[in-house]
């Protein structure tokens, strides 16, 4: 089995059963007519050189399975268990129900089968099945969903309560959804848009924590459905900012949009840009999976995806995957009392200083197409910015204001990271800090400590107690989700993981979530997980978390920032020891 293809894309699996001989570099084909399906992703295992199992996988029209085959080597046949019913696939006396990408390992007639994917998520069940009588009494759950995967965490780090709160939700639940907006005004979550099976969305809602109850808002002269956004509290501390995204036709709205949260009621607070990215108007291009955040008064924007910045893949539809040709690296902030758009740089410049403009001919990214660099080493390569003055053209970055700065973090864009496992997506690991009074970009590669994160793109972050939290997206070191979640001190410059699952089961890998603060907790809603074969799932699960304190601790060099440590020499060293 397996997948076959020239193009890269999925096409339709082979299901022939090939036999290599050890003592001669020669493939035969002993394939059987009553052997399974053509399939992709299953579970392949042997033993005791008696029995060759199959279980479960994908077929070529992504529908999962969960049936179990074996070859018996001496017979030279198949013989196969029967899938459950429907209404037993969940029961610990079942065999396991349509699991992707699952592990197995014979022991006899026995094969173990842990792990997986299904609709529902990635599975922490382990059964035992019995091949030879495939009935429903000799599939044994030996563990529970709610075991804890085992992770390795900064002891350092206290861990903090997490609480699912899907099961004590009351009012109007917000659907399963991606790429929405999520913030906090005053003691309340808003919640917009975002895109599920039906396409994008913008409906909006209120979540009070006091009583676990979801709002549904109905608010004059809403913006047009769209993911991918950008939203924020505004400075006033009365209304919420939504920018960017795009829509149900594939295009990118342009417009800066603002909600009363007390009159309810949508306002446009910018004029619409020139379609033509090239040509001159009073606003920037459209974009998504942009960064954004208010700090001072004003709206910075940084980078994002254009209108081509759009990778379909088979069964996926029109809104799925990214590509890096259309990665932007230009910053703008938006006066939120002048209101008009001022473009700050996008690093074209050999210096690579920001030049002020008020915005009116906006100049187009230059780095947008920038040349694609080869894969390079993980250890060696993690920043592979080409400047240090300016971060690289991106997307699906993180951004947030925090200390009179923005901080951003990771994206994908086309001089990232390159991994064989991943095409098409290139990812960034490195830390960038601008604040407005030095009007420039720095780079803290190499000046942070702690645990940093691992590469990655379409994580979620927000700031909470002085610190900046980063929650789970997609990394090309394992081609996979993240549910990991790092705080950043931004004054002693430290990166910490957090252990989200020290005390049961957090929230599943996933990306593109909603992340938020409000008060003393931190609220992540819904996101996607991917399940590696062209499969996005969005979520619909509401979890709380305490927030982490600031570590106070004396440190010389945040007190004293020019503070340096010379090696002494071998003469200094003598003159210590001599009066000692």
């Amino acid at each position: 089995g397996g997948e076959e293809t020239a193009a890269g894309l999925c096409s339709d699996q082979p299901h022939e059963l090939d036999l290599l001989d050890p003592d001669r570099p020669l493939w035969t084909d002993i394939s059987k007519p009553d052997g399974p399906s053509a399939r992709q992703g299953h579970a392949f295992v042997a033993s005791n050189d008696t029995f060759l199992f199959v279980f479960g996988g994908q077929d070529s029209h992504q529908t999962l399975l969960s049936d179990l085959f074996f070859f018996d080597l001496r017979a030279g046949r198949w013989n196969a268990c029967k899938a459950p019913s429907h209404s037993s696939l969940m029961s610990p006396a079942s065999v396991p129900p349509f699991y992707l990408a699952a592990f197995a390992a014979a022991s006899g007639g026995d094969i173990m089968v842990f792990g997986g994917i299904n609709a529902a998520g990635f599975n922490r069940h382990l059964y035992r099945v019995n091949a030879h009588t495939c009935t429903a009494s000799a599939t044994v759950l030996l563990s529970e969903a709610s075991s804890a995967v085992p992770a390795s965490f900064d002891a350092g780090q206290s861990a903090r309560v997490i609480t699912n709160l899907s099961g004590q939700l009351n009012g109007d639940l917000p659907s399963e959804r991606t790429s929405l907006g999520l913030c906090a005004v005053d003691t309340f979550v808003y919640l917009f848009g975002g895109l599920n099976s039906d396409g994008p969305l913008n409906d909006l809602f209120r979540f009070d924590p006091t009583v676990n109850t979801w709002t549904l808002l109905n608010a004059s002269g809403p913006p047009s459905p769209r993911y991918g956004h950008g939203m924020v509290a505004a400075p006033d501390g009365r209304s919420v900012l939504v920018f960017g995204g795009v829509d149900a036709e594939g295009q990118l709205p342009v417009h800066v949009h603002r909600l009363d949260v007390e009159s309810l009621a949508w306002e446009i607070m910018s004029p619409a840009s020139s379609p033509d990215s090239s040509s001159s108007g009073p606003g920037p291009p459209g974009r998504r999976w942009h960064g954004m955040d208010v700090l001072d008064g004003f709206l910075y924007v940084f980078g994002g995806a254009g209108i081509n910045g759009s990778f379909i893949v088979p069964d996926c539809g029109r809104h799925c995957g990214w590509t890096v040709q259309d990665a932007m690296s230009d910053l703008l902030r938006f006066d939120l009392d002048a209101r008009r758009w001022e473009f700050l740089g996008d690093g074209s410049d050999a210096s690579g200083a920001s030049s002020l403009a008020v915005a009116g001919g906006l100049s187009n990214a230059t780095q947008r197409n920038a040349r694609r660099t080869t894969p390079c080493d993980v250890e060696n390569c993690l920043d592979a910015s080409p400047s240090r003055h300016w971060p690289a053209p991106r997307d699906s970055m993180g951004l947030v204001a925090q200390g009179g700065c923005l901080y951003m973090f990771g994206g994908q864009g086309p001089q990232g990271q390159w991994f064989p496992g991943a095409p098409g997506l290139a990812f960034f690991g490195d830390l960038w800090r601008f604040c407005p009074s030095k009007g420039s970009w720095e780079d803290l590669n190499g000046l942070t400590n702690g645990d940093p994160p691992c590469v990655r793109l379409a994580h979620s972050m927000t700031v909470v107690n002085g610190l900046v939290m980063v929650f789970g997206g997609f990394t090309g070191l394992y081609f996979a989700d993240l549910n990991d979640l790092y705080s950043f001190d931004s004054v002693h410059v430290r990166w910490r993981r957090l252990d989200l699952h020290a005390q049961g089961p957090g929230p599943s890998t996933r990306d593109s979530v909603g992340l938020t603060a409000a008060g003393q907790r931190i609220y992540l809603f819904g996101g996607s997980f991917f399940t590696g074969l062209a499969i996005t799932v969005p979520q619909g699960d509401l979890w709380g978390l305490d927030a982490p304190k600031q570590v106070n601790r004396l440190s010389l060099c945040a007190m004293f920032p020019n503070l340096r440590f010379i090696k002494p020499s071998n003469k200094m060293k003598s003159k210590l020891n001599a009066r000692n």
